[in-house]
């Protein structure tokens, strides 16, 4: 099961699925993003309100096998069950006293704990991993598609008792692309400051999301690739206006007429090379070589 769809799950509102969710007692989130394996671990707490205080972690680099299994099998006399996190380092998920461990320990699961796994990449072929699949819930934790970004935002302002547009959502993503990190500070951000409101807008988005110069630029490649004379003129003038390099703009927009296999691709990376040359010779200056090179490209 991959995260986005743990997290469904988890804010499907179904009593079901939820119950389903708390019966497991092991849970191994995979993938080399971490964001994502910190906000899993995060909602598999909240599967447990009523377990408190800190988890007890136990680290591959530092790892005691007798230590490890004496926490999972022993009683708590303060709550019902508890939680154990294992961490297991790059390059030390094969140890061999860890294997041993989880071996023993997957053959029979602790009534009183259950047991969480972070791992960059988990062994799914290997007789643990088997064992774990046959226990527990493996959570894969890679990078969320670019497609899928943009809802994300949505239902983690949904979340947050917040509505986003989806329209909004994508504007947010294309100005920060793909790093969770930052759209999940913007998102608390936005909700703080829209405070008792229920909808953020464009507005908002504006006040925390000022354009970057490679947002614009991508906005500026669009607007060639739609025909739009004027609007690409205008969005142009802005980056030059800014102190942005003629030669990073046409680096930037060979790369996108590539990507994204534009017609008449021959003819633009023409264009793009001529006035790059008309720069680098003095013929031109960069302002009039920006806006011949826009009126060519269109």
């Amino acid at each position: 099961m991959n995260y986005l769809e743990f997290i469904r799950k988890l804010r499907g509102h179904s009593s079901v699925e939820i119950n389903s969710l708390k019966k497991h007692r092991l849970f191994v989130l995979s993938g080399p993003e971490d964001f994502l394996k910190e906000r899993a671990l995060e909602q598999i707490r909240s599967l447990h309100p009523e377990i408190i205080g800190r988890l007890k972690i136990f680290r591959s680099d530092d790892f005691i096998g007798a230590d490890f299994l004496n926490e999972l099998y022993s009683v708590s006399f303060f709550q019902e069950k508890k939680l154990v996190l294992l961490k297991l380092l790059p390059g030390q998920s094969g140890q061999s006293e860890i294997i041993s461990a989880l071996e023993k320990y997957l053959s029979a699961p602790s009534l009183f704990a259950g047991l969480i796994i972070m791992v960059d990449r988990w062994p799914k072929n290997s007789a643990v991993a088997r064992l774990a699949a046959e226990k527990g819930l493996t959570v894969d934790c890679y990078k969320i598609p670019e497609y899928e970004l943009a809802r994300w935002v949505v239902a983690e302002c949904r979340a947050r008792k917040k509505r986003l547009s989806f329209r909004h959502a994508q504007l947010i993503v294309d100005r920060i692309e793909n790093d969770l990190n930052k759209l999940d500070a913007l998102i608390r951000n936005l909700v703080l400051f829209v405070g008792s409101r229920e909808e953020i807008d464009s507005a908002d988005i504006d006040k925390f999301v000022e354009p970057d110069r490679r947002y614009e630029t991508k906005q500026l490649a669009r607007a060639i690739t739609r025909r739009q004379t004027s609007e690409s003129l205008k969005i142009i003038r802005r980056l030059l206006t800014k102190g942005e390099s003629i030669n990073m703009i046409i680096g930037y927009l060979t790369w996108y007429f590539k990507s994204e296999s534009t017609p008449e691709l021959k003819s633009k990376l023409k264009n793009l090379l001529e006035a790059d040359l008309a720069i680098k010779t003095g013929l031109m200056d960069e302002e009039l070589a920006a806006e011949m090179l826009v009126l060519k490209l269109i």
